[in-house]
């Protein structure tokens, strides 16, 4: 082939245009892509990403994988499951919900009125305060109780709580109204059976009325 002034310069060979093509390709190459594409995430999410599009917001997707575990996504091509703690941070410790007492509600006592005050029952045991009355610096209320379950009872304690009228507490008392006497199987109290038990006697100035909350603390079988 003739080359010099006055010929056509020579074709170049094809294994030249595609080394030329693929040179100015890589000069055009940006380094994030290819630090993005390091940072894609797992086919299985992004297929899972693809399917719940549209169902959250562009900047953070939620997606559920096969094995039930749920996935974030973020709009820079990072991912994290759900649960995952941040580097660093202080992990929740879980607080135990915080004990509700719940006190009984109160109920009007009138000193010589011929009516019950409260009936009171707890693991089969039913007690039953009987019409209070003055006596002595004192209120007295006596007791009835029933046994209503299959076992037989040896031990029933009430606890009180007395106020005047406004609510001004006058007195507390824990009062065991049943006692019956270990190997003595006579004294004990029997299931179906009813028996009296011990009066309450509260040392409180006389008023003509009372407020009085009750309950059943502990109940010992046999």
């Amino acid at each position: 082939m003739l080359t010099g002034p006055g010929y056509p310069s020579p074709p170049r060979p094809l294994f030249a245009k595609l080394d030329s093509h693929l040179t100015t390709r890589r000069s055009v190459h940006r380094p994030d892509q290819e630090s993005a594409m390091n940072r894609l995430i797992p086919a299985g999410i992004l297929l899972l990403a693809t399917l719940g599009a549209g169902q959250a917001p562009a900047a953070e997707q939620r997606v559920t994988l096969p094995d039930g575990r749920q996935a974030v996504l973020h709009d820079d091509f990072t991912w994290r499951y759900l649960n995952d703690v941040p580097s660093g941070a202080a992990t929740p410790v879980p607080v135990a919900p915080a004990s509700v007492v719940v006190e009984p509600a109160s109920v009007r006592v009138e000193p010589g009125r011929d009516k019950p005050v409260l009936q009171l029952s707890k693991g089969g045991v039913e007690l039953l305060l009987q019409p209070a009355r003055y006596q002595d610096g004192r209120l007295v209320i006596p007791t009835r109780l029933g046994n209503h379950g299959s076992q037989s009872v040896i031990s029933v304690v009430v606890a009180l709580t007395l106020s005047d009228e406004q609510g001004r507490p006058l007195g507390k008392e824990q009062i065991r109204v049943l006692t019956a006497i270990k190997r003595l199987p006579d004294t004990y109290f029997r299931p179906g059976s009813r028996r009296q038990g011990q009066d309450i006697a509260l040392a409180v100035p006389r008023a003509d009325a009372y407020r009085l909350s009750a309950d059943i603390t502990e109940v010992l079988y046999r």
